[in-house]
Formats: C-alpha cells, structure tokens, sequence
C-alpha cells in the first residue's frame, strides 16, 4: 500500500518488502526514505525511457555506436587496466540510451571471469580514482586536500572538444553510479554538489575553493567600503601566462562596487570563484550527470548536497556488529571458529581510521554501501601454503578476506 517500505537488493537488480541480506537500513530516517523515492522515480523514468523509440538513439551524434546486448538485461562493456579511463571513456561513447540505462557488467581485457557484481564494483571505485589523478589534469584537490574540484589547467591542457566529451563522460559516470547504487572513491567539494542539484551558491560555499577570497568577500560585507577599497565588477584572470580582466557582468569593468551593489557585486564574485575558468567542464558534467539523474527528480526529491554525497561515498560510519551480523563463511569457517572471533573482536578495538583501513584492504572501499556489500563480506579459511604463519590475503572484487589458521 502507499508509503508501505520496499528494499532493493543490488545482486539481483530487484526490489522486495523483505530485508535483504547485507542491507543496512536506518528504519526511521528521513535520508533513506528520501533515497528509496529518488531511486524509485530514477527507475520509473528509465523503464519508461526504454519503451520509446528514442531510446535506441545515439548518445552522441555523429559516434559510431552499436546497441550491445539489445535481449540482455545488462550492458557489458570491455576495458583495460592499463588505460582504465580512457577504454571506458571509448565504451561509453558507443553506447545508446537504452544501453546505458540498464545495469553495467565489466569484462577487463585479457582477464577471466564473468562479472556476476564484483567486477562492476571495482570498475566503479578504480576509474573514481583514476579522474583524480592529477596529471590528467581534470580534477584537482581543493585547499583542505580532502575534496576535489575541476582543475582549471585543463582548459589549458585539453582540446575544447575533449575537455565537453571527457566531462560530460564524467557526469554519466557518477550518475550512473547513482542510478545503479554503486559508490565511488572520489569526495567532490561543496559547489560542484551544490551546481549538479541546481542549487544557489553562497559566500559561505566557496570556502573550501577560496579561503582567503571567501574571508575578503565576507569583510565586504560586514564594514563600509567606499573610500576603503577601489573595486570594479571585473576580476583579474591568468591566461596562457597573462592576466586579463574578465567582467562579471556586461559593462563591469567600468562600474564601481560601492556600498549599495556590493552585495551583488559579491554573489558574482561567487559564481565566479566556482566557474570561472571551469565554466565549460561544469556545464559538460552536469549536462551528463542529468542524462541519467534528472534535475527534475533531483528537485522534486529534494536531495540536499551532504546527502548527493553520501549517494557517491556510502556510509562514513562503520558498525561492526551490522557486519558480522550478515557475514558468510567458507573454506570449514563458520561464525564459531576462533580465528573468526579473533578478527571481529580486533575490529572493534581498531580506531575508526584502522577500520576503514581494514575495510579497504578487504572490500577495496574505506565506507559500506548504502545497500550493503554485494557480494556479501566473506571471511575464509586462507589455504596459502605458509599455513598459520601466512599474513591474511583479500579478494576486493568478492569483499573476501582469506584468514589463516592461526593459533592464538
């Protein structure tokens, strides 16, 4: 009936109003209800999109394309290890609308295994790390270092045809993490968050980009300007070794920020410190990203920016009794064994860091899917030929962790 809970179990791409095992579910708060509506309407407007004749359109005109696995309900796609980003940059550009919107399936090139989860989740967390890497040039720490933002070299380093092409891959990538609930391992700052929901910005927004601007703007402000301070609505910016003067609006290099336009002479200030130099990278990645999020459900669900980032990141907080609860065993372990016993209880005694760092080297992500880990978190018996004197070995794309027989 209305407002009756559902859950989704990523495994199978199926919703039921069971549990499903590994789900980690917070009954009563107010950012799972607004996840399972956004989701919810995410699929309905993917279904309908299948059925019409559109949907077999080119993602990109004038790309050769070819619909993959038009009777499958997933989308496979090959990549290489060793050019991640770009095998999957080329991927996606022959993909349809259609192709996209169904669940992904990854083959590595010169690899066996068919990807039954593992292999898609480890795509999705490897090529998040790969966008960061900062001779790409695409995407650069912002000055806290733990957040990321478009880098504005790479107008510099990139043709503007690629730098459109790569960005709005980009944004289909993080949305289709969103829309198929895979978690990636890339923290973007607040603005970026801010634009992909079509939000205002704030003075108190660019802090993170600009410290030293944001701490200036502010003092605008706050204290009587004129006879103080000498501004125009223009801003200085470096291009190929120059600074030219760029007008925040038409006519700005001319006008002068007095105490009765200086509040819009910062909320320019603003959007520029955001922009600026980006401009074109941003509206190529949000243009992505909407290919499969809609800013229409974004709006209507009423996503704010902290939870954007944990649809991308996944829970910061560990609890490690929800994952033992629904551990597997295998290789003559079971949930008595000592040596399982041994390792829940170290768990808990680690610090917050060390756990996240445990859980990396076991899942290949520091944070727990929203939808809990599929394939399901597995400790096994290790059989590594050293035996109880061997150190503990992982397999990320399965979430498993080999434990040796130790003794004590």
């Amino acid at each position: 009936g209305a407002g009756r809970q559902y859950y989704y179990h990523p495994s199978s791409q199926q919703t039921s109003w069971t549990l499903p095992q590994g789900a980690q579910v917070d009954f009563e708060g107010t950012f799972r209800r607004k996840r399972q509506m956004l989701l919810e309407e995410l699929h309905t407007t993917a279904a309908l999109a299948l059925t019409e004749d559109g949907a077999g359109a080119a993602l990109d005109p004038g790309r050769p394309t070819a619909s993959l696995q038009p009777d499958s309900p997933f989308t496979r796609i090959e990549v290489r290890r060793g050019e991640l980003l770009d095998s999957s940059f080329r991927a996606f550009a022959m993909l349809r609308s259609r192709d996209l919107l169904k669940p992904l399936r990854i083959h590595y090139a010169g690899e066996e295994g068919i990807d039954s989860g593992g292999l898609v989740k480890d795509w999705f967390v490897e090529l998040s790390r790969s966008l960061v890497d900062g001779n790409l040039g695409l995407f650069a720490p912002t000055e806290d270092k733990d957040t990321y933002a478009v880098d504005p070299r790479s107008r510099h380093l990139h043709s503007e045809r690629h730098l459109r092409d790569y960005f709005r891959f980009v944004g289909r990538f993080l949305g289709k993490a969103v829309l198929d609930r895979h978690v990636v391992d890339v923290r973007l700052e607040r603005t970026l968050l801010l634009q992909l929901l079509g939000a205002r910005l704030n003075l108190a927004d660019i802090a993170g980009l600009d410290t030293h601007r944001c701490r200036g703007l502010q003092w605008m402000l706050d204290n009587p300007i004129e006879g103080v301070l000498s501004e125009t609505f223009s801003v200085g910016m470096e291009v190929l070794g120059e600074v030219v003067q760029v007008e925040l609006k038409p006519g700005g290099a001319g006008l002068d920020v007095t105490d009765a336009n200086k509040a819009e002479y910062v909320q320019l200030m603003v959007e520029y410190t955001a922009r600026g130099a980006v401009d074109l990278q941003l509206e190529a990645l949000m243009r992505g990203f909407h290919d499969l999020v809609p800013l229409s459900v974004l709006t209507q669900t009423h996503v704010t920016p902290d939870e954007l980032l944990v649809l991308f990141l996944g829970q910061d907080k560990l609890d490690v009794s929800e994952v033992e609860a629904v551990a597997k065993y295998a290789g003559g372990y079971s949930e008595t064994s000592p040596q399982v016993q041994w390792f829940w209880d170290v768990l808990r005694s680690m610090s917050a860091q060390q756990q996240r760092h445990t859980l990396r080297f076991v899942t290949g992500l520091h944070k727990v899917p929203l939808d809990g880990f599929d394939p399901p978190f597995t400790i096994m018996q290790s059989t590594h030929e050293g035996g109880a004197a061997s150190f503990p070995r992982s397999h990320t794309c399965f979430n498993q962790l080999a434990l040796p027989p130790y003794l004590s």
